[in-house]
């Protein structure tokens, strides 16, 4: 089991039907259309390229009117924290703006 500590940042999706849009980032993973993000086991989302691999994770978990992904730091792997966590908000936030085009629209997505 890997180690991990707790940040207290987060990236927040509004949607009408969370778990529909966390299956269709999974989906989008598994065909291919998104190739700088996996998923392990335990569901949690990691960047795929150095240096970034296996540092971070981000945990999702649908509530409320939404999706919540929580940042997750590997403790002795991580040199820069603040500079890895706003590399993973922005990246994230980015790609699934990319992949689906109504989340670039408007405030779907908020960094809290």
């Amino acid at each position: 089991m890997r180690a991990k500590k707790i940040m207290y940042d987060h990236i927040i999706i509004a949607s009408a039907d969370p778990t529909t849009l966390l299956g269709n980032i999974k989906k989008a993973i598994d065909k291919g259309d998104i190739q700088t993000w996996a998923y392990d086991l335990q569901g949690d989302f990691t960047h795929v390229l150095a240096p970034w691999q296996d540092k971070a994770w981000l945990q999702p978990s649908a509530e409320g009117p939404g999706l919540v992904f929580r940042i997750f730091l590997a403790e002795k792997k991580v040199p820069h924290p603040a500079e890895l966590k706003s590399f993973l908000l922005k990246d994230f936030s980015s790609v699934l703006s990319l992949q689906f085009e109504y989340l670039a629209k408007g405030h779907h997505i908020r960094i809290g």
